[in-house]
């Protein structure tokens, strides 16, 4: 008996690892191997889908087992009357090739529990309805939560958001299934996709203060294309090349492919222009939940209960959206510098390293300070660790203009990433160019062709007399230099209290003594990380406490925010 489970484990593999070669040609975002064989996407792609709204591509595999199933039973009982076969001998027949397929294809999931989740709850219902017991409106969901606690409870991912995120999923969505009895197809497909994502938005705010909005309207799209269309086509296309057909099988796989990469494509694309993403407080949630059950007590028609969310919702966000007071955020992104400047135009100051922050750790950044745009990026210059999450950004976020030095652009670096940010419909500019950032930004004057030759400064007023500076990788003479335009310029008045950006991540061969003398800092930051350099360099440090500044690093405690260190003074 041993041996043969373990034939069976290997049989399923092989035809696992079979499907995966035949698939990979005709899928190059892994989109049709996570939805059949339950492959993992690339990170990035799957955040960005999930994030978007997606979740039924990624995340809601067994409404596509479900309906293939009810696909394949209603095919072949047509197809037994037609052989001429009884009706309960055609119904029979179509059962049995329903559960054989759907076992096979539950095999090639490597047999994930969840990926039978719709198929288990609509069975309960079948033996509830034929042994006389009463279907309760919320027994979907409750169900849905009861399968995932009693089958997930010895499993390591049993405190998984996810698995309870899909959990809510699929309850909500029947429930709303089952709510909707009676009403034209449209409006079930209609409740069946608000009713699966509107569980899940509580979820989402309270653990990250945002949500998708268009998460309904992409799964009213996505669930019958997918379940209608793309799974079954993909099953039936590797059946026939496992059967060796050369023709049809090649035909149909690409033609899947290619239509799932162009919608998907495409509508990521269209959702990236009119801000996908809804940033929420806490006390706009609390609105919410206080409006939608204002809602449900009050309107008693469907059709009066969704007009009515919906117009609240955005009233709620024109009312609740204020821009944050002005405030700057230095990021802890590891080896590397990036601030984000808050407020009625919020920017970014460099963009870090690129593997620091992945997309999930700017959403969190963002929604935590409720940003859902960028109105401009400075970069002081173009080191990879301060520019190496432009590229992640200016696809995702809604970003004004992009801002260095001419020199900076006319290198050759420079021209590659000038011409693939624009392609983005990204504008891009220099000191002489288009106005892009609001603050008082120091180009360098001697457009040197040495290292950070071409750096750029930038000073931010803030609340209550304070000034952020910000030198970038500034050397020493370059800092001294920046410190005379300060002042010819007028950036600084005799109230003003300083909060220093320290810069090259505390080299000893910046912040010299003589600087710091002259510019008297209230307040100092380090960004940086884990490096072989000796950042913050030992001097630099030493420096900063001879003279009494006191100053914070962002590899020991985070993100730092300006806003703290007003309050700190003000209390003083």
């Amino acid at each position: 008996m041993e041996f043969a489970n373990e034939s069976k484990v290997i049989w399923i593999e092989n035809l696992r690892r079979e499907c995966l070669q035949i698939l990979q040609p005709y899928d190059s975002w892994g989109m049709l191997s996570h939805l059949l064989l339950n492959q993992a996407l690339n990170p990035e792609l799957e955040t960005l889908l999930r994030e978007l709204g997606f979740v039924h591509l990624l995340s809601a595999a067994g409404i596509h087992l479900y309906g293939w199933a009810d696909g394949i039973r209603g095919l072949f009982s047509k197809l037994g009357q037609s052989a001429g076969l009884r009706a309960d001998q055609a119904r029979h027949l179509a059962v049995i090739v329903c559960l054989a397929s759907s076992l096979v294809l539950w095999g090639l999931q490597d047999f994930r529990l969840g990926f039978i989740r719709p198929l288990l709850i609509v069975g309960m219902r079948l033996l509830a309805e034929r042994w006389g017991f009463r279907w309760r409106l919320f027994a979907p969901l409750i169900l849905a939560l009861v399968i995932d606690f009693v089958l997930g409870w010895n499993s390591s991912e049993f405190a998984s958001i996810a698995r309870w995120h899909y959990a809510l999923a699929v309850g909500g969505g029947l429930l709303a299934w089952e709510a909707s009895r009676g009403r034209p197809t449209w409006l079930r497909h209609l409740a069946l996709s608000v009713g699966s994502w509107l569980l899940t938005v509580p979820l989402g705010l309270g653990l990250h203060s945002r949500f998708a909005p268009w998460t309904p309207l992409i799964s009213l799209l996505f669930i019958p294309f997918v379940t209608v269309f793309v799974f079954p086509a993909t099953v039936i296309g590797l059946a026939l090349r496992l059967c060796g057909d050369q023709v049809a099988a090649p035909f149909l796989l690409s033609g899947v492919g290619w239509s799932l990469q162009k919608s998907v494509g495409g509508l990521s694309s269209l959702l990236l222009k009119i801000n996908p993403i809804w940033m929420v407080s806490m006390q706009l949630s609390l609105v919410a939940a206080v409006l939608a059950w204002f809602c449900i007590a009050v309107f008693k028609t469907l059709r009066a209960r969704v007009f009515f969310l919906v117009g609240c919702v955005f009233l709620c966000r024109m009312i609740f959206n204020a821009p944050p007071s002005q405030a700057v955020v230095q990021l802890n992104v590891g080896q590397g510098d990036s601030a984000l400047v808050l407020g009625p135009a919020p920017g970014l100051i460099d963009a870090g390293p690129p593997r620091h922050h992945a997309l999930n750790d700017w959403l969190d950044v963002f929604s935590s300070e409720q940003v859902d745009r960028l109105d401009w990026i400075l970069l002081s210059h173009l080191d990879l660790d301060h520019v190496g999450g432009v590229d992640l950004l200016s696809r995702v976020f809604q970003v004004g203009c992009i801002q260095t030095s001419r020199a900076e652009w006319k290198t050759p670096r420079g021209e590659k990433w000038k011409k693939n940010i624009e392609s983005r419909d990204v504008i891009t500019t220099n000191e002489l160019g288009l106005p892009c950032v609001l603050f008082p930004v120091l180009a360098p004057l001697n457009q040197s062709s040495e290292k950070n030759g071409q750096m750029n400064g930038i000073v931010v007023s803030l609340p209550h007399h304070w000034v952020y500076v910000n030198f970038g990788d500034a050397s020493s003479e370059q800092e001294d230099e920046f410190l005379k335009r300060i002042r010819s310029q007028k950036l600084l008045d005799p109230n003003s209290k300083i909060l220093l950006k320290i810069s090259h991540h505390g080299s000893w061969h910046s912040s010299s003594e003589g600087f710091l003398r002259s510019l008297h800092p209230d307040h100092a930051w380090i960004s940086v990380g884990r490096n072989r350099y000796g950042h913050p360099a030992a001097l630099t440090l030493e420096r900063l406490r001879k003279l009494q500044i006191p100053f914070e690093r962002t590899d020991r405690s985070g993100n730092l925010n300006s806003r703290k260190i007003s309050m700190i003074a003000e209390v003083k």
